[in-house]
């Protein structure tokens, strides 16, 4: 039997194990952040199956394909589709095709790496590769093996090669780099004062010669370094040349290079269109101006560059209501095309791309974008609000909720009552963050739902808003299904204590309900009826503490003799404190102590 044929060491199935336990938290470190509890969990469940697998390995090399990963022949991981969520194809798209891990990787380098493979699924062209990624970490305890991206990915990979890029590249083209490395040298350095020298000359004022000298030295200097920057060379070629650059020389080509990062191409072109949709009249050049917009916002939602896109929008805007005379066809196309935003596809994956940023700055840029957002747009806006998993996307939203609440309170009070429970339960807390009293007839028929999150939010807007009316509305949970509802709305109602509310609560009090109510529930039921009764109740609460019922001559139960002389307590009238005295000397010892402590308040 061939080497290449022969049996894995050991079951497979414990890599493959290792591997799923990898790609489940990739998933997780996408969808939450490092300190959520899921995301431990599975964090955890990783570091478990990788210690498992040292025990039968000190190393594990997996190979790469476009949709597998292969340990000694076996297949451990297979992902068909050739998508940005596939483990085997964001290695193998950047040219990775071998990985090698050593035995402690999970300590600290797991992390990493955990780290960089969402990187690398997010890059944009210009961002950085999984390779570059990965050379930058300096992993210690991960090796891998490579081949040049633009090279026939089913070449063969060399098992006896050293590890880093395959197959080792070619001198040719170095000759040209390097002589312009050395034109570039030549310039900056004439004069044999070394470098600094040369480049100091002329600075401060130290005569027509010295900074005639200087500005032919910059004049060269540029152009050489012009040549190098457009030399056609590989990346290996590239970081062979990079050695020989002086610390100067690099200072210069990393200027040069984040001045053309920075060039923001995207605005120049939206300046241009902008003028000429100004400058030419003609309807036909306009039209096909306004269709250059419209493309070029989609591209620009698209890639997440959503700052170019609140910059187009807030273009089109300008010409739409600042050129007189504008024909109306034009203002309207001009005007739809801020309607793509409201597109509930397009929201959602702007809201997708919005949990899976990392900056705070990227997703800021997000905030002139939804200032363009009008009214359809604020059931799309509480949706994302109710599901929201980040503080800082949440307060984004927040923020732009707030705006769409206030200009159409009639559109937040219908979306209170919306099928869907996301939509729903976020409006009703805006309208409690913003004291709508518009919406209290809606939270108050919310109060009915069956979910009682839903009756929860409900409950504690209606508390935020504090109008006669949501009091009002409130009274409705005092019979609640759920104890702590009826509990918060007890609470709520003795704080603003209103006389309308006595019948309600008097019916409370005699019902049967309220012997099976526990402790907590019934004294704030009992403090509740002694704010909104005052002296008119203290015959009822003096039946239900002195009293004795039936043909026995029994007394009601401890605990409702107990709250009843709190509330007595609570009213702090002559004819209360006369109730009270009644029990002073009572047997039952948490009745005594209940009185006892009524009395001495009210005399403190």
């Amino acid at each position: 039997m061939t080497a290449s044929a022969a049996a894995p060491p050991f079951d497979p199935g414990i890599v493959s194990d290792v591997l799923k336990h990898l790609d489940k938290t990739i998933r997780a470190r996408q969808l939450y952040p490092t300190t959520n509890p899921t995301y431990l969990r599975a964090f955890e469940l990783l570091r478990a199956a990788f210690v498992a697998l040292w025990s039968k390995t000190p190393a594990l090399t997996l190979h790469v394909t476009e949709t597998t990963l292969t340990w000694s022949g076996a297949v451990v991981l297979d992902e068909p589709d050739k998508s940005g969520q596939s483990l085997p194809w964001t290695l193998f798209k950047d040219g990775v095709r071998e990985v090698t891990l050593l035995a402690d990787f999970e300590k600290e380098e797991l992390d990493w790496l955990l780290e960089l493979i969402p990187k690398a699924r997010r890059a944009q062209d210009f961002e950085d590769d999984m390779l570059t990624l990965l050379w930058e970490r300096e992993f210690a305890l991960l090796s891998y093996r490579y081949v040049e991206a633009s090279r026939d990915p089913g070449v063969p990979l060399d098992l006896s090669a050293t590890p880093g890029r395959w197959p080792k590249a070619s001198h040719e083209g170095m000759g040209n780099a390097l002589e312009a490395i050395a034109a570039f040298k030549a310039t900056i350095g004439a004069g044999g004062a070394g470098t600094g020298a040369g480049m100091g000359a002329g600075s401060g004022g130290s005569g027509g010669g010295g900074g005639g000298s200087r500005s032919g030295a910059g004049v060269g200097a540029e152009n050489a370094l012009e040549r190098l920057i457009s030399e056609e060379t590989t990346r290996e070629q590239t970081e062979r040349v990079a050695v020989s650059l002086t610390g100067q020389e690099m200072a210069q080509l990393q200027v040069a290079i984040a001045e053309e990062y920075m060039l923001e191409l995207r605005q120049d072109v939206i300046a241009v269109l902008g003028e000429i949709f100004e400058l030419r009249a003609d309807g036909a050049r306009r039209r096909e101006v306004v269709q250059a917009f419209d493309t070029m916002l989609q591209f620009l939602i698209a890639g997440r560059q959503f700052g170019a896109a609140a910059s187009l929008l807030q273009e089109t805007d300008r010409l739409r209501t600042g050129i007189p005379g504008l024909d109306p066809e034009l203002k309207a196309a001009l005007g739809a095309l801020a309607a793509r935003l409201q597109d509930p596809v397009a929201f959602a994956e702007m809201v997708v791309a919005m949990e899976e940023m990392e900056s705070v700055e990227s997703i800021g840029a997000l905030g002139g974008l939804f200032e363009q957002l009008g009214a359809s747009s604020l059931e799309a806006v509480l949706t994302a609000l109710g599901t929201a998993k980040t503080d800082v996307v949440r307060a984004l939203l927040e923020l732009t909720a707030d705006r769409l609440c206030a200009d159409n309170p009639d559109e937040l009070a219908r979306l209170i009552l919306s099928t869907e429970p996301a939509t729903a339960r976020a409006a009703a807390e805006r309208a409690g963050a913003q004291k709508a009293a518009v919406a209290v007839p809606s939270l108050g028929r919310l109060l009915g739902a069956p979910d009682k999150a839903l009756r929860a939010v409900a409950v504690h807007a209606l508390i935020a808003i504090g109008s006669a009316n949501a009091l009002k509305a409130l009274e409705r949970s005092l019979t609640d299904h759920d104890k702590e509802l009826r509990f918060t709305a007890l609470r709520a109602l003795a704080e603003r204590p209103s006389p309308t509310l006595l019948p309600r609560v008097t019916q409370l009090i005699s019902a049967q309900d309220m012997r099976q109510m526990e402790h907590r529930e019934r004294r704030a039921l009992f403090e509740l009826y002694a704010s909104v009764g005052g002296d008119r109740v203290v015959p009822t609460l003096d039946g239900l503490l002195n009293a004795k019922v039936g043909i026995f001559g029994r007394r009601e139960d401890t605990d409702v003799r107990a709250c009843a002389a709190m509330a007595l307590g609570r009213i702090g009238s002559k004819a209360a404190i006369e109730s009270l005295k009644k029990s002073s000397g009572d047997k039952d010892p948490v009745v005594k102590r209940s009185v006892e402590i009524a009395i001495d308040k009210r005399d403190a």
